[in-house]
């Protein structure tokens, strides 16, 4: 349903994929949330595309500061490292892969 209604407000790849976390992570579905979070850092520098979308242009949208997207990948890369939150994707290679290859940008 979030799926639908996303493209019909064509707001792009990254907010198509974001809304499945909770719900994989709710049900520790290990395949679907480590599909999403590498969707979710692959696209993060598109968060804004949506402002570029026919349905928008009409209106004004404030430019993002240049530091955003990285900022917002950190943040990203940290909550997906929290091992609270998803202990259960511990075993996983890709999990684990995907934290580690980012290891730059988690430190300060």
């Amino acid at each position: 349903m979030y799926r639908s209604i996303i493209l019909y407000f064509e707001m792009g790849e990254y907010h198509e994929v974001s809304c499945r976390l909770d719900l994989a992570v709710a049900e520790k579905d290990v395949d679907v949330t480590i599909e999403t979070m590498e969707k979710m850092l692959s696209n993060v520098d598109k968060i804004c595309d949506f402002t570029k979308a026919t349905l928008y242009e009409h209106m004004e949208f404030k430019k993002i500061e240049e530091n955003f997207i990285t900022k917002l990948h950190k943040n990203l890369l940290t909550d997906f490292s929290d091992e609270e939150s998803y202990s259960y994707m511990k075993t996983n290679k890709r999990w684990q892969e995907l934290i580690s290859s980012n290891s730059n940008f988690l430190i300060d």
